[in-house]
């Protein structure tokens, strides 16, 4: 699952967000990076961090940086991914200012 505020951020419903779901929330420039360092994570069994541009719900875009961890059972089976997701918009945009 991810949080009601993933939801009402992104305007996402949760069938939407679900499994990959989540990466159609990103831009179109950006998606193929953040699914494929989710997919490396999951396959490692270790931590992954990107940053990207997130769709919000009214159709902007706002930098995020999203850090995660697979989460596996004791068996070994696949339980999800355990994650927080941060707007970092206001640095992004100071940075590129500088640049």
């Amino acid at each position: 699952f991810l949080s009601r505020h993933w939801y009402e951020l992104t305007g996402q419903s949760e069938a939407e967000a679900l499994g990959l779901g989540w990466t159609q929330a990103t831009h179109p420039d950006d998606a193929h990076a953040v699914a494929q360092a989710f997919l490396a994570a999951n396959a490692a069994r270790t931590m992954f961090q990107v940053e990207y541009r997130l769709r919000i719900a009214d159709g902007g875009y706002r930098w995020a940086i999203d850090l995660g961890r697979p989460w596996f059972l004791e068996s070994g089976e696949y339980a999800g991914m355990v994650g927080v997701v941060f707007d970092i918009d206001d640095r992004k945009r100071a940075e590129q200012g500088l640049e």
